[in-house]
Protein backbone atom coordinates (compact mmCIF):
# COMPACT_ATOMS: atom_id res chain seq x y z
CA UNK A 1 0.00 0.00 0.00
CA UNK A 2 1.43 3.27 -0.63
CA UNK A 3 0.54 5.12 2.22
CA UNK A 4 1.80 8.65 0.92
CA UNK A 5 -0.50 8.47 -1.64
CA UNK A 6 -3.44 7.32 1.00
CA UNK A 7 -2.70 10.33 3.26
CA UNK A 8 -2.24 12.72 -0.25
CA UNK A 9 -5.77 11.93 -0.48
CA UNK A 10 -7.29 12.48 2.57
CA UNK A 11 -5.42 15.64 2.64
CA UNK A 12 -7.16 16.81 -0.26
CA UNK A 13 -10.99 15.17 -0.21
CA UNK A 14 -10.68 17.05 3.49
CA UNK A 15 -9.65 20.28 1.69
CA UNK A 16 -12.25 19.53 -1.45
CA UNK A 17 -15.01 19.61 1.61
CA UNK A 18 -13.68 22.63 3.33
CA UNK A 19 -13.79 24.39 0.31
CA UNK A 20 -17.23 23.53 -0.73
CA UNK A 21 -18.42 25.23 2.26
CA UNK A 22 -17.29 28.23 1.50
CA UNK A 23 -13.69 28.04 3.16
CA UNK A 24 -10.64 29.17 1.98
CA UNK A 25 -7.92 26.69 2.35
CA UNK A 26 -4.18 26.33 2.69
CA UNK A 27 -2.76 22.75 2.46
CA UNK A 28 0.77 21.01 3.25
CA UNK A 29 3.31 20.96 0.57
CA UNK A 30 5.62 17.82 0.46
CA UNK A 31 9.15 18.32 -1.33
CA UNK A 32 11.08 14.94 -1.54
CA UNK A 33 9.97 13.01 1.59
CA UNK A 34 9.73 15.80 3.83
CA UNK A 35 6.29 17.37 4.72
CA UNK A 36 5.72 21.16 5.93
CA UNK A 37 3.27 20.51 7.98
CA UNK A 38 1.85 23.60 10.06
CA UNK A 39 4.04 23.36 13.39
CA UNK A 40 4.21 19.92 12.41
CA UNK A 41 0.82 18.84 13.39
CA UNK A 42 -1.64 20.32 10.37
CA UNK A 43 -2.26 19.52 7.03
CA UNK A 44 -4.90 21.67 6.35
CA UNK A 45 -5.75 25.43 7.38
CA UNK A 46 -8.75 26.68 6.55
CA UNK A 47 -10.42 30.12 6.88
CA UNK A 48 -13.56 31.10 6.65
CA UNK A 49 -15.46 33.64 5.04
CA UNK A 50 -14.75 37.31 6.03
CA UNK A 51 -12.39 35.96 8.81
CA UNK A 52 -14.96 34.57 11.26
CA UNK A 53 -12.59 31.69 12.61
CA UNK A 54 -9.97 29.57 11.42
CA UNK A 55 -9.56 26.05 11.59
CA UNK A 56 -6.41 24.00 11.81
CA UNK A 57 -6.77 20.16 10.69
CA UNK A 58 -4.76 17.47 11.17
CA UNK A 59 -6.38 14.79 8.77
CA UNK A 60 -5.91 11.13 9.32
CA UNK A 61 -6.75 7.27 8.24
CA UNK A 62 -8.76 5.10 10.02
CA UNK A 63 -6.94 5.68 13.27
CA UNK A 64 -4.45 8.44 15.13
CA UNK A 65 -2.01 8.21 17.75
CA UNK A 66 -2.23 9.34 20.87
CA UNK A 67 1.26 11.24 21.09
CA UNK A 68 -0.61 13.22 18.09
CA UNK A 69 -3.87 13.69 20.26
CA UNK A 70 -1.58 15.17 23.19
CA UNK A 71 0.26 17.46 21.04
CA UNK A 72 -2.79 18.88 19.62
CA UNK A 73 -3.69 19.22 23.08
CA UNK A 74 -1.12 21.00 24.08
CA UNK A 75 -0.94 23.49 21.36
CA UNK A 76 -2.01 26.96 22.59
CA UNK A 77 -4.06 28.79 19.47
CA UNK A 78 -5.37 32.24 19.92
CA UNK A 79 -8.74 32.67 19.90
CA UNK A 80 -10.96 32.44 17.10
CA UNK A 81 -8.85 29.61 16.14
CA UNK A 82 -10.01 25.53 16.53
CA UNK A 83 -8.03 22.50 16.04
CA UNK A 84 -9.46 19.64 14.68
CA UNK A 85 -8.71 15.97 13.46
CA UNK A 86 -10.38 14.41 10.59
CA UNK A 87 -10.25 10.77 10.29
CA UNK A 88 -11.27 9.38 7.49
CA UNK A 89 -12.23 5.88 8.45
CA UNK A 90 -12.69 3.36 5.05
CA UNK A 91 -16.22 3.24 4.16
CA UNK A 92 -17.84 4.63 6.59
CA UNK A 93 -16.71 8.41 5.94
CA UNK A 94 -15.77 11.43 8.11
CA UNK A 95 -15.05 10.86 12.02
CA UNK A 96 -14.20 14.78 13.70
CA UNK A 97 -13.03 15.33 16.91
CA UNK A 98 -12.63 18.77 18.11
CA UNK A 99 -9.83 19.96 20.65
CA UNK A 100 -10.58 22.72 23.07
Amino acid sequence: MNTIGKGYRVEKRCADDLKAQGYLIWKTVRVAYCKLDLFGLFDVVALHGQGEHVLFIQAKTNRVDNETRDRIRALRIPAGCQKWIWIWKDRRGWVKEFYE
